[in-house]
């Protein structure tokens, strides 16, 4: 589980340090996006077994069918590196959100140990390069990227848990 791996990666090199503070903005806004999502659909379906399935099918149409229209859409030559939308949407998936956060962890490693390279104040900079659909970044700004995306995913979170309860506060059982 990553609970496990990334901690242990990190202490000992593997992985950059930032990432112990990327992996939990990336789970911290699912968690309360997904958990906003049940309830509300908890409470516009009777039956439990319909309110998951809406549940994983939005997170499988948002996360998965879109993208890959997308990108057979354009020939899976190009998913819109001229678009900010088409990047933007790209970023906002939690799996390239965790592929931009471990390859960025991992690309340090490597690169610091490679001896051709030389740590200077010229090329530190570059040691630290996470790549996102939008450009790269670097270790805070790729912090304070996970930072708005999840601060997206809790706002849609508190949204859906608000219409859920307008819809409870309608219905009486």
């Amino acid at each position: 589980p990553p609970a496990v791996h990334i901690p242990i990666m990190a202490m000992t090199s593997w992985y950059d340090a930032q990432i112990l503070m990327m992996m939990p903005l990336i789970f911290a806004g699912l968690i309360v996006m997904i958990g906003g999502m049940g309830v509300y659909f908890s409470t516009a379906f009777k039956k439990t077994s319909t309110a998951v399935m809406f549940t994983i099918g939005t997170m499988l149409v948002v996360w998965l069918f879109l993208p890959l229209m997308i990108l057979w859409g354009t020939g899976f030559r190009s998913y819109g590196h001229d678009n900010i939308g088409t990047q933007l949407f790209f970023d906002s998936n939690p799996a390239v959100q965790v592929w931009a956060a471990v390859d960025g962890s991992y690309q340090y490693h490597n690169k610091y140990y490679d001896w051709s390279i030389t740590p200077s104040s010229d090329n530190e900079r570059d040691l630290r390069r996470y790549d996102w659909f939008a450009g790269p970044l670097d270790g805070i700004g790729s912090f304070f990227y996970l930072l708005f995306f999840a601060s997206v995913d809790v706002l849609i979170g508190v949204l859906f848990l608000l219409r859920s309860a307008l819809r409870l506060g309608r219905r009486r059982f």
